[in-house]
This record gives structure tokens, sequence and C-alpha cells, in this order.
């Protein structure tokens, strides 16, 4: 199955001309085959603000929208705005403000979208554009195979999973048949997509303020990360380079073993990198390991170095299902534990 990968791939708004021509240009030219979509931050009337895409001026807009454009055409790939921010009100009235902004996009090629609420579709987003794929955002945290049938229903073609459910395998095989299940129903292809590669904590306390924050931060507001918000973040408390971090980190280890067992249920690996210049870079050179099918080298490849294979197995196979129920279970804890023995010894 790893033959069917795909990943989406963000866009980081900040990049430079040069950055664009030197190093993102090769990277899609080599890996294009394994890319499904682009996706960018897009700033257009009701939405001013999204999770992850950070505060982008006025004047800057247009270029970041058509450095995707300019990137889209050059590689033949498909480019998706992204609209996540789940405080804007559905409204009918907002729900026509898109319809009005977004049309020029749709008609200049765009094919794909990610919005924030369901009512949308209801007022007749498809009617609209017939020809849109539209994607929930993953701020919705659909979490269970009822709720995506229902999203399906609804006319959403894409769905982005809740991050927690990359440690439950039950539930991602219960959403697959309900995606082949609606598949049938609705007589067209639908999608399942996983977050990869956040390494935020895997039940993180503030990972909802985190996302409000963004939500509603003005452009005299310092980024979440210098702000007072990070000095509560578990990743400022916590030790986020230890070994235990990393085992308890919602992200996928980038084994192909592991990679081959999840592409079971999911069709599309959605990357992170969007808020981080440097997080988008790693991604890129994630997704360049893989179609070369070197190795990734994560930080679980570091963390697992230090363990013997038959740990390592034993770890991979407990977290298929382990929910992120550290309240229950020491696994992580007792393998951090045979780490600093091993290390004692050498």
């Amino acid at each position: 199955m790893l033959n069917t990968i795909k990943f989406s791939i963000p866009l980081w708004p900040g990049l430079s001309p040069l950055e664009i021509e030197r190093d993102v240009y090769p990277f899609l030219e080599e890996c294009k085959s394994v890319i499904s979509d682009l996706y960018f931050t897009c700033r257009m009337p009701p939405f001013q603000n999204d999770a992850m895409g950070g505060i982008i001026v006025i004047e800057e807009v247009p270029v970041v929208t058509n450095n995707a454009f300019t990137i889209s055409e050059k590689f033949n790939i498909p480019i998706s705005p992204t609209f996540n921010n789940i405080t804007v009100s559905p409204s009918y009235d907002n729900y026509k403000t898109f319809v009005t902004n977004f049309s020029k996009m749709y008609n200049d090629g765009i094919s794909i979208v990610t919005i924030p609420n369901t009512a949308w579709l209801r007022f007749g987003l498809k009617k609209e554009f017939p020809e849109l794929l539209v994607k929930n955002t993953i701020l919705n945290r659909a979490q269970t195979a009822s709720e995506v049938a229902s999203l399906y229903n609804e006319g959403f073609d894409y769905i982005n999973l809740d991050r927690t459910l990359m440690r439950d395998e039950r539930t991602l095989k219960e959403c697959k048949a309900a995606k082949e299940v609606m598949e049938q129903k609705l007589g067209k292809k639908l999608y399942l997509s996983l977050l990869y590669n956040e390494m935020c904590e895997g039940n993180c306390p503030v990972h909802q303020d985190h996302y409000t924050y963004n939500l509603t931060r003005t452009i005299n507001d310092p980024a979440y990360f210098a702000s007072e918000m990070h000095l509560i973040s578990p990743c400022k408390i916590k030790d986020e380079k230890s070994d235990l971090w990393t085992l308890k980190a919602a992200s996928i280890p980038s084994f192909y073993s592991h990679l081959n067992h999840l592409s079971n249920y999911i069709d599309v690996f959605k990357m992170h990198g969007r808020e981080s210049r440097s997080t988008f870079y790693e991604t890129m050179e994630i997704v360049r390991q893989f179609k070369r099918r070197e190795f990734i080298q994560d930080p679980y490849r570091k963390t697992l170095s230090k363990v013997n294979e038959k740990d390592k197995n034993i770890w991979l196979k407990l977290i298929r299902n382990c929910k992120f129920n550290c309240w229950k279970c020491t696994a992580c804890e007792d393998l951090v534990t045979k780490i600093n023995e091993n290390g004692k010894l050498c």
C-alpha cells in the first residue's frame, strides 16, 4: 500500500522568491507524483485569520495567492485554499460573502477548498460550485465513523480526521468502512486524511486554546509561540526535545511498516508547515525521503534507535490502539527507562 500514499503539502506563506525557486521547485519536481495537493493560507472576507496561517498584512495577500497559482501551473498540482476559522459565524450573510469572493478563484481553476462549517453546504455551496471538492477542517475534530458518514452525506468529499485517531486503529477501520458505504451510496470517490507531523503533545490540554488564540489574533498581537500563551503550554513546560516527549507526541512515526499499516485506512497524509518555516522544510525532507524510499529521519527514528528491534516493534504495535490514554499506561515511560539504562551501559 506504500505506492498509494499521497501527501497534502502546505505552502508556508512567508516563502521568498529565492526560496521558491531554489528549494520548492526542485522538491515538487522530484516528489509531485506523491503529492495530492498544495494547501495554502488565504485571506478573503469573511476570513481574515486561521488556525495555523499566521498574520498576513493586506498588501501581501495577493502575493501569497499568486505564488500558489504559479507553483500549481508550473507542476500541474492542484492547490487548495484553507479557510478554517471556526469562530467566523456560519450565517447566510457570511455564506453569500464567501460565495461572492470565492467565485473568482473557482473560475480561475481552484477545485479544492477547506471550509469550517456544514451549514454552507446546506445553503447550496455545491450548487454554486458544482466541480468543487470540499474538505472539512481538522478543527472540527471528526472522531467517529458516524461523524464521518454524516459529513460525507452533507456534501464533504474529504474528511480530515482528528489527530488522536493516529493511535486508534479500531476507529480508523470503522471510518474506512463508513467511507466505503458512503462511496456506494453517493456514487463518488471520497477521501480520509490524517495529520502527520505536528509533534504536539498527544492530548495537549491547551490544543483548542492555541487554535482559538490564532483564530482571533490581530496584527498587533504576538505569535502564539512568542506570547505568554507559550509559557503555559506543555511544549514549554516539558522538554519537547526529550525521548519521552517524542514517544507521546501526536505525530506518525516514519517507519515504512507503520506507514504501510496506516495506509490501509488513510488516503492522504496532511503535512504540517504553514505556521513555521522550519516545519515546512522538515515536511519537504520527510516527503523527499519517502519518495526516494530512504530512511525517514524524524524524532522517532532517533529515539527508537536507542532500543533493540524487539522493544521498538512492541512499542509500534502498542500505539496502534493506545488512544493516547496515558493516564492508564506507562509504556512510553518504561521505554525511556530502558533507553536511559542502555545509555549508562555505553
